[in-house]
C-alpha cells in the first residue's frame, strides 16, 4: 500500500488537531462553560487592551479579510485551526483576559475558539462577546482597520 504524500500528511495533521480543539482537548467544554460579557464591558475591556501593558487582549474570529476591513481597536485576528500552533497558545498565556468574538451572535466560530481557549487551563479568564461585530458597529464605537 502507497503512503501518503506530505500534502494529505498535513490535512490528516490538521483534521486531527481541529477535532482535537474542537473537543477541547478531551474536556467537556460546553456552552454553559463559556462567560458571555455585554457590549459596554466588551468596550470596557478593548479600552484597556489597546494600552501598552494590557492584559486583556481581544480575539475576532472572522476571516483576514473581514479583520482587515474593519476590528475593534487592539484585537488580534486568531482562527480555530491557529490554536493548533504551540506557540499561538503560548503567546496568549501573557494575557490575563481574553475576549473572543465575531460577526454576530450566530457565530459558531467565535464560541468554537471560545472553547478550545477555555479547554486550555494555563489560560486566563475567557469572555465571549456574542454581540460581534455587528453589536460593536451599530453601538458607534470605533473601529481599527489596519491588519
Amino acid at each position: 500500500m502507497a503512503r501518503p504524500g506530505p500534502i494529505l500528511r498535513q490535512a490528516l495533521g490538521l483534521a486531527a488537531g481541529s477535532t482535537l480543539l474542537l473537543t477541547g482537548c478531551s474536556t467537556n467544554v460546553t456552552d454553559r462553560d463559556i462567560s458571555e460579557v455585554s457590549i459596554a464591558r466588551t468596550h470596557e475591556l478593548g479600552r484597556a487592551s489597546i494600552k501598552d501593558d494590557s492584559d486583556v487582549l481581544m480575539i475576532d474570529t472572522r476571516s483576514s479579510e473581514a479583520f482587515a476591513q474593519g476590528h475593534i481597536p487592539g484585537a488580534r485576528n486568531l482562527r480555530l485551526g491557529d490554536l493548533a500552533d504551540t506557540r499561538t497558545l503560548e503567546s496568549l498565556r501573557r494575557y490575563d483576559t481574553l475576549v473572543v468574538y465575531g460577526r454576530d451572535p450566530g457565530d459558531s466560530a467565535a464560541k468554537a475558539v471560545a472553547k478550545s481557549l477555555i479547554a486550555e487551563k494555563k489560560l486566563g479568564k475567557v469572555y465571549h462577546f456574542s454581540g460581534g461585530m455587528n453589536e460593536w458597529s451599530a453601538s458607534g464605537y470605533g473601529i481599527e482597520t489596519k491588519p
